[in-house]
C-alpha cells in the first residue's frame, strides 16, 4: 500500500496507478499544517470520505466509503480496491475524492481533496476463473 500526503484542503492533482486483478491500496494521510517545523494531522471526527471512479464522459463505475482512522484524529484513510474493481478500470477514468464535513443545522460541507486519472497495468491472469 501506498501512502500519500495530502498537506491542506486545496484540491490537488495526483494519478493513482493499481495493477488489474489485485488487492492494491493507497494510504491517504491528511494535514491542517504540513511544514519542517509543525506537522498537525487534520482531525476526521464526523466526518466522511468518499472515493469516486468515473469513465467518460462521467458514467460512474464505483463509490466507496473510506474507512478513517482509529482514531479520527490519526487523520489518514485507506483506499483499497478489490481484485473486481481494480479489471474494472479502463482507459481515461478519472477519480475525486471527497470529503463530508459536518455542520450543525446546514447539509455537510463538501470539499474536494483530490482527483486525478486512474491508470492500470497488468490484468492478463484470470485467478483461475476460466472464460
Amino acid at each position: 500500500m501506498s501512502e500519500e500526503n495530502c498537506t491542506d484542503s486545496i484540491k490537488t492533482k495526483y494519478d493513482l496507478s493499481f495493477w488489474k486483478g489485485n488487492d492494491d491500496g493507497y494510504r491517504f494521510t491528511f494535514y491542517d499544517t504540513y511544514t519542517d517545523e509543525e506537522k498537525v494531522l487534520t482531525d476526521l471526527t464526523g466526518c466522511q470520505i468518499v472515493f469516486r471512479a468515473v469513465n467518460t464522459p462521467n458514467t460512474m463505475v464505483f463509490r466507496k466509503d473510506l474507512p478513517i482512522s482509529d482514531p479520527p484524529t490519526l487523520g489518514y484513510v485507506d483506499l483499497v480496491l478489490t481484485p473486481e474493481e481494480t479489471r474494472q478500470i479502463r482507459l481515461g477514468m478519472k477519480y475525486e475524492i471527497e470529503i463530508r464535513i459536518p455542520r450543525v443545522g446546514d447539509d455537510p460541507q463538501e470539499v474536494t481533496l483530490l482527483y486525478g486519472s486512474i491508470i492500470a497495468g497488468g490484468g492478463i491472469n484470470d485467478d483461475g476463473n476460466p472464460p
